[in-house]
């Protein structure tokens, strides 16, 4: 099971969100919410749910010096995960969301069966507030702040009960995020987007050892075009840094982790409250570009239904 902060920051904090005016500026409000956050409220809803389905594989490993290490013979992963997403609006400026995901993973290793399991993974809830969007004035960029906390829902991989760990769900420990948003609108049909996040994972105690899971970043830059017709096509590249984790209060050497993943999004109105979003992803297998995570592609499908 992957460990990335990627699935509720994508799916959530991270996106675009302009004024209408012009038609043409209108239809980049509308699809703009679609493209690069599907569960983003536009200016005229008041809330949305959606289901999104996310499935990757596993074809290597940077090491703790982000060399890639392809996978050996009889080896490999695949991961696999569906979640309900829901927004509100509050105080006209305020979005509130909920993500309840299931995650599975397919598992193969050097002379044991493979398994497939999974469950509940860890639930997270996260909040914006936008100070000022992004066509309030042109010139000057929309403003957003981003909260999130994701509580340990899910089976850390120490309580798996298989020998593959295909059951481990999460992470065992409380996660809390702030960040801010950048977003604005280029000409007609250009949005971009730049936001970060800075991510703390609460201590925990298991098996006799207490551990804390180092700090985290996440960054991430965005451009997308939006069509006469609604439709969007968006380009976005994200990074993942985390220092080093301690154990009973001493540092462990080589443990911090990253990753830098670049995705194709495809964004488009249905007609009527809803929308469909997909997306193609691939973590670089590149050195100096991550280290001690797994690699591989994959892809995203998101439906959204919208509430006026």
């Amino acid at each position: 099971m992957r460990r990335s902060p990627s699935r509720w920051t994508d799916a959530l904090a991270l996106a675009l969100l302009l004024l209408p005016g012009a038609v043409a500026r209108a239809q980049a409000c509308c699809a703009g919410a679609s493209l690069l956050t599907p569960a983003r409220l536009e200016r005229s809803e008041n809330a949305a749910v959606g289901i999104q389905a996310r499935a990757g594989a596993m074809t290597g490993q940077l090491d703790p010096t982000g060399s890639y290490i392809e996978n050996p013979a009889g080896a490999g992963e695949g991961d696999f995960e569906e979640d309900l997403v829901g927004t509100i609006r509050f105080l006209e400026k305020g979005q509130l969301s909920l993500l309840l995901p299931i995650v599975e993973t397919l598992r193969a290793a050097p002379g044991l069966p493979s398994e497939f399991g999974g469950g509940v993974g860890d639930v997270n809830v996260g909040a914006r507030w936008d100070f000022r969007l992004a066509s309030e004035q042109r010139g000057v960029p929309g403003v957003a702040l981003l909260l999130g906390l994701t509580a340990p829902t899910g089976v850390p991989p120490e309580q798996a009960k298989t020998p593959l760990a295909v059951d481990a769900t999460g992470i065992g420990a409380f996660q809390g995020n702030v960040g801010l948003a950048l977003e604005e609108l280029v000409g007609r049909h250009l949005l971009v987007d730049a936001s970060g996040l800075v991510s703390q994972r609460s201590t925990r105690s298991s098996l006799g050892v207490t551990s804390t899971l180092g700090t985290q970043l996440y960054g991430l830059l965005g451009a997308g075009w939006i069509f006469d017709g609604g439709e969007g096509l968006a380009l976005l590249g994200t990074f993942t840094g985390e220092r080093n984790a301690t154990m009973d209060g001493e540092m462990v050497p080589d443990s911090g982790r990253s990753e830098t993943t670049l995705s194709v999004v495809a964004g488009t109105p249905l007609g009527g409250d809803w929308r469909l979003q997909g997306s193609v992803y691939d973590v670089l297998q590149v050195g100096g570009l991550g280290r001690n995570e797994p690699v591989g592609p994959g892809a995203t499908l998101v439906l959204i239904r919208s509430f006026l």
